[in-house]
């Protein structure tokens, strides 16, 4: 992020963006919505990776969308009521970034927090433990940060699909996930596939609910405590590592 100024990359967060890119006929001008606009419209219309409104939110939601505006928007109302003391006012993030960053310089000092866990993953019978750590950071590298990680969901190296069942996990035992969006309250599936997007490859699957992963080998398992009966061919194309779209067998 070295190469953009702290005021651009939050043009580039909260407004329409214009750049130029390197094409086989050249330099071509191309024009972008703002990042916060795209990751917002990736959570109701899943990612496409590109700009441009997507017109009427579709179902289901994209859960790994979901977290990153959840956690932007949390972040950036922390930093501005470091800054103003009046109340937080009701809006979209990036009325909160628009706000904070005009008040505050690249160097300035910012504390938020950030969701971490800990615990085994591994264990079927396991709940990791997630916690509120308070991260102290600079306004530019918390904003950079919020870039890197809506650019890095637009070229990631997997992507996550919905399985319609509550999480087996018996601490959890949830069906869908809740988090707030711009003050409102969505849920999607708490559990989904772990897919390596230009393979296709099966790579695991995630309760967005407690945090709890299981690896590929573990899915058999998985299938039958969520009332799936395994399907044999599909079980034994996942752990040979070919391709599969879906990683929830068939009721």
């Amino acid at each position: 992020m070295a190469d953009y100024s702290f005021s651009e990359l939050v043009d580039k967060l909260t407004s329409e963006w214009h750049e130029f890119v390197d094409t086989d006929d050249g330099k071509v001008l191309t024009t972008s919505d703002g990042l916060l606009e795209r990751i917002r419209e990736a959570v109701f219309g899943g990612a496409s990776g590109g700009g441009g409104t997507q017109g009427k939110a579709k179902l289901p939601l994209d859960a790994g969308a979901l977290d990153i505006i959840e956690v932007i928007d949390r972040q950036a109302a922390e930093a501005l009521a470091q800054v103003d003391a009046r109340p937080t006012p009701f809006g979209h993030t990036e009325q909160y970034v628009r706000m904070w960053s005009a008040l505050v310089e690249a160097d300035t000092p910012v504390v938020v927090t950030s969701r971490e866990t800990v615990g085994d993953h591994i264990d079927m019978g396991s709940q990791p433990r997630v916690f509120s750590a308070q991260v102290e950071t600079t306004a530019f590298e918390l904003v950079a940060g919020w870039v890197n990680r809506i650019e890095s969901y637009f070229t990631p190296a997997t992507i996550s699909e919905p399985i319609p069942a509550a999480c087996p996990v018996p601490e959890c035992g949830e069906r869908y996930a809740l988090r707030q969006v711009d003050g409102v309250t969505m849920r999607s599936d708490a559990l989904s596939n772990s897919i390596e997007r230009e393979t296709r490859k099966l790579l695991g699957a995630n309760c967005g609910a407690c945090g709890k992963h299981w690896e590929v080998e573990e899915l058999p398992r998985l299938a039958v405590l969520c009332g799936f009966t395994p399907d044999p061919e599909a079980v034994a194309m996942f752990l040979n590592g070919t391709p599969k779209e879906t990683v929830a067998p068939r009721s």
